[in-house]
């Protein structure tokens, strides 16, 4: 429930027929307070807001400053940066520094419409009813095929006595899992191992897409195909191990006469056609360095958008997915954000990949000539292109 809510903007019109559209259809009991001075509104307690509705650019200072200051103070609060133009870029240091939700200013009816319905998912998120009773031991299995049935985009989120996880459906897709120690496969199927009388599940809103990281089907997952098993370490990694040499099968022999014969002679055949060559890729004019060899872009689902230089576009797209989802991980492995850069230094390349919420964004640079000042401007060039 929205109880007070705060709009920093410069914009006073702007701000008052926000207020009147918040009072009027989503919370018409909320107190809804307008400022227009950033300064002024880091001296406010951040406690009592329920909501903080940001403009990009307030003054002299940037949401994303004040937000990396007041976040820390209020854990529970919603931040929602606001956008006069649909800047990647912009997008990207908004979730970067923690908000909630990003949305375009609304301008006609429709648009307040939407965005007062998404403002409304993030306030109040959809809960399961309290048919999910504990105790029930397949409750937790029998939620998540009803949800992937009505072919929906939610969070499960399970939580019993010292662990928590959660599930993540997408259209219907059971698409990733994690909890302590685990992510993918085996986290589902350590969940779906936990105790039901202690269980205490929600479903949330889909707010964003996670990297993919279940490809089994479900039936597999619901009837506990997937082994959960742990990484067995050596008791010394100082322990010398032997290496044997591959045994060499012994040459087998031919008798004489077999191998006066000769061979019959080859019947003449059609010659196969030469494989063409295919061209390269053409490649973005917007971005230019002597030192880049090619780059390519993935969605989430790990196929190929876009890209250029001599690439195979199935065999890149492979590479990259392979990349993020083991990345991804190392991010739960680590208890950390999923990774939204990451430079790999090779002999003869410099691999830059870049993430966000839309794709990945892999490049191949010489090493040997490509300067740092390159990669930092290519990175920025992958935001402002929505990477």
């Amino acid at each position: 429930m929205l109880r007070q809510a705060l709009i920093l903007t410069a914009h006073r019109e702007y701000a008052a027929m926000f207020r009147q559209h918040i009072t009027l259809s989503l919370a018409p009991d909320a107190r809804v307070d307008v400022e227009t001075d950033p300064l002024r509104a880091m001296q406010l307690s951040p406690q009592q807001y329920d909501l903080f509705l940001l403009d990009t650019v307030i003054g002299n200072m940037d949401c994303f400053q004040f937000m990396a200051v007041m976040k820390k103070q209020a854990f529970q609060t919603r931040f929602v940066v606001i956008s006069e133009e649909a800047n990647e870029l912009y997008r990207f240091q908004a979730y970067h520094n923690g908000a909630d939700l990003f949305l375009l200013r609304p301008k006609t009816d429709e648009e307040w419409k939407e965005v007062l319905t998404q403002l409304g998912h993030l306030l109040e998120p959809a809960t399961v009813p309290l048919s999910v009773q504990p105790g029930d031991v397949s409750s937790l299995g029998e939620l998540i095929y009803q949800q992937c049935q009505k072919a929906d985009s939610c969070m499960i989120q399970v939580d019993i006595i010292g662990n928590s996880g959660d599930i993540f459906i997408y259209e219907g897709v059971v698409y990733h899992a994690q909890c302590s120690g685990f992510s993918g496969e085996r986290a589902i199927a350590a969940i779906l191992t936990w105790p039901a009388e202690e269980m205490r599940i929600k479903v949330h809103r889909l707010n964003y897409v996670p990297p993919r990281t279940i490809e089994r089907p479900l039936s597999d997952l619901l009837m506990g195909n997937v082994e959960v098993d742990t990484l067995e370490i050596p008791p010394s990694l100082d322990e010398e191990y032997a290496v044997t040499p591959l045994e060499t099968p012994e040459p087998t022999s031919i008798p004489a006469e077999m191998a006066t014969l000769e061979a019959p002679p080859k019947d003449d055949l059609p010659e196969e056609p030469a494989e063409t060559p295919q061209p390269a890729l053409a490649c973005d004019l917007s971005f230019r360095s002597p030192a880049l060899t090619a780059h390519w872009k993935i969605n989430l689902m790990g196929q190929f958008v876009d890209g250029c230089g001599a690439i195979d576009p199935t065999h890149t797209a492979a590479l990259t997915d392979f990349i993020y989802r083991k990345m991804a991980n190392v991010a739960v492995a680590l208890e950390e954000d999923y990774f939204q850069r990451l430079t790999l230094l090779g002999p003869e390349f410099r691999q830059e990949l870049v993430a966000d919420n839309l794709g990945v964004r892999h490049a191949l640079f010489k090493t040997h000539g490509v300067q740092p000042r390159e990669a930092e401007e290519f990175i920025q060039w992958c935001y402002g292109q929505g990477v």
